[in-house]
C-alpha cells in the first residue's frame, strides 16, 4: 500500500507534586506507543461505522497500572494491545479527573478544533486509595457504550513512579494527527 500521509504522533509527560505543591518529579516529554486499534478506530469513524456511532455512551478512559518487578531495570514497551497481567486497574474518565483540549501549534489550549489534542489526567491526593502506589504503565481507551467495547489508543510502560497518598500526579498526553 502506498504511504499517503503523516503518522499519528504521541507524547506524554508526568509531573509529581507533594502536598505543598513542590515538584518531586518531572519526566519531561517522552514518546508513547500508538496502538494499531487507534488507526482502526479512526477508519471506523470516517466510514461512519454503525456499531461505533450508535453506542449509547462514548467516553474517554485512562487506566493506570502498577509497576511490575518482572520488567527489571529496563522497561520494555508493550508489543500487544493489552495491559500486563500485573495490571491493577484504576480508571479516570471525563467525569473524574480527565480533561481533553485542542492545542494550537505552540501547545496552548484553544477552543477551535485542531489536529492537536491534549489529555490531562490528575491523580489527586488519596487517588488511588492506598499509601503508596508504584505506577508503571498507563493506557488511554475510547469506550463505546460498555467496557467490552473499549478501543485502546495508546499504551506506555515507564520507570516506576511512587505516588504517596498525599502526592498529586499530573499526566499529560498529546496527540498530533
Amino acid at each position: 500500500m502506498e504511504y499517503l500521509g503523516s503518522v499519528i504522533k504521541g507524547i506524554y509527560r508526568d509531573q509529581l507534586f507533594d502536598e505543598e505543591g513542590t515538584m518531586k518529579l518531572d519526566s519531561g516529554w517522552n514518546n508513547n506507543t500508538i496502538m494499531t486499534s487507534f488507526h482502526t478506530l479512526l477508519a471506523r469513524l470516517v466510514r461512519h461505522d454503525d456499531g461505533l456511532l450508535k453506542a449509547q455512551a462514548i467516553s474517554l478512559i485512562m487506566r493506570f497500572g502498577e509497576f511490575s518487578n518482572s520488567w527489571g531495570s529496563l522497561v520494555v514497551e508493550p508489543t500487544d494491545e493489552t495491559l500486563t497481567a500485573a495490571y491493577t486497574e484504576f480508571v479516570l474518565d471525563e467525569t473524574s479527573g480527565l480533561k481533553v483540549a485542542y492545542l494550537n501549534v505552540d501547545g496552548v489550549e484553544q477552543v477551535k478544533p485542531s489536529n492537536r489534542v491534549q489529555i490531562t489526567a490528575t491523580l489527586g491526593q488519596n487517588m488511588p486509595v492506598g499509601a503508596v502506589c508504584p505506577l508503571g504503565e498507563f493506557a488511554v481507551y475510547l469506550r463505546c457504550g460498555t467496557p467490552d467495547n473499549d478501543h485502546i489508543i495508546n499504551h506506555v510502560r515507564h520507570p516506576v513512579i511512587s505516588k504517596t497518598a498525599t502526592d498529586t500526579l499530573i499526566r499529560q498526553i498529546r496527540f498530533t494527527f
